[in-house]
């Protein structure tokens, strides 16, 4: 098509403009004009509950489907429900508030309205066994003073280290692609990006490289090492693929201790 007169092209955009004002205001009164409604959801623990609604986030449904059904169940993106790891095999509540639209999702950056100490995925924390005993900064609160603290220190970390990361990123890629190339057609490319990363991480964030002999060193097995140490921890709250009475026996019922990767 051939492109309009100036005039009218400015008439045009000057339309639209006034279109898109006159709809954000109707669109502010209508949500000045929604009345306040409770949230909806469940008000009571129930251990049975929690049960069966593990079962439909894990199997019957799966994590998308679950909270789906559940906003037009009651008609909100905003609702109270129960979140796996559950009791009883879990202790605590395991009721927690879901946010599903962007609005609301901003009240999560509110220390006010939203305490985020001592949890990692829903209602539930690891046991700090894990990590020798301390609160690590997943499980501390925005609030606290030793957040910002250990916050500031990792990102001066990340500028201490700043010029490293592009050399130590090339020499680790060219690591991993020697050691593919050396172990067609078996290469596992999972495993060997895996230590990709975690050599990179380990020489540019610690200072140490993990292959370099010596008794500090742990060679190849940087990466499955943390792997080990990661996965009990991880396992309660996704699901691992396993047979299904398995995997919820095994790992969605009670906690690992950390005396079996210890």
């Amino acid at each position: 098509h051939a492109m309009a007169p100036h005039s009218h092209s400015s008439c045009n955009i000057g339309a639209v403009e006034h279109y898109c004002l006159a709809m954000a205001e109707i669109t502010e009164k209508k949500e000045e004009q929604l009345p306040l409604r409770e949230m909806p959801g469940i008000t009571k623990i129930s251990y049975f509950g929690a049960l069966i609604d593990r079962l439909h986030y894990f199997w019957f449904d799966g994590p998308d489907k679950y909270f789906a059904d559940r906003a037009r169940k009651y008609n909100s993106t905003v609702f109270r429900t129960n979140m796996p790891p559950t009791p009883p095999g879990f202790p605590g509540d395991p009721r927690v508030v879901i946010l599903l639209d962007s609005k609301s999702f901003r009240t999560l950056f509110d220390n006010s309205l939203v305490d985020t100490s001592n949890v990692l995925g829903g209602h539930y924390m690891v046991s700090t066994d894990f990590t020798g005993g301390f609160r690590v900064l997943s499980y501390l609160d925005t609030a606290e003073d030793q957040h910002t603290r250990l916050k500031s220190y990792v990102q001066h970390l990340f500028m201490l280290n700043a010029r490293r990361w592009l050399p130590e990123i090339r020499r680790a890629v060219e690591e991993t692609w020697d050691k593919l190339q050396g172990q067609l057609p078996e290469a596992k490319a999972n495993d060997a990006f895996g230590s990709c990363v975690f050599n990179f991480l380990s020489r540019t964030l610690l200072g140490r490289d993990p292959l370099e002999p010596g008794p500090a060193s742990v060679g190849e097995e940087g990466a499955s090492l943390c792997l080990k140490w990661l996965a009990p921890q991880l396992a309660p709250g996704v699901n691992l693929g396993l047979p299904h009475p398995l995997e919820e026996l095994v790992f969605h019922t009670f906690p690992w201790p950390y005396w079996t990767v210890k």
